[in-house]
């Protein structure tokens, strides 16, 4: 099984931007289909707001 590692740099909750999570999405988006999984890292204080924003841009990526 071929494991990939795609890093980006730490951002910290205060200069977490609309943009960087949508940037995050967009990716997510365009490379679904290459990998089994996805694995978001956020802090306990970005948790939230990472996962709120990840579930309207990701809707409708999984049509069971």
């Amino acid at each position: 099984m071929k494991k990939t590692l795609i890093y980006f740099k730490k951002i910290y909750y205060s200069d977490i931007y609309i943009s960087n999570l949508n940037n995050l999405g967009n990716i997510i988006l365009n490379s679904y289909s290459k990998y089994d999984g996805f694995a978001l890292l956020p802090g306990t204080d970005a948790m939230s707001t990472t996962a709120s924003i990840m579930s309207f841009k990701l809707q409708g990526l999984l049509n069971f």
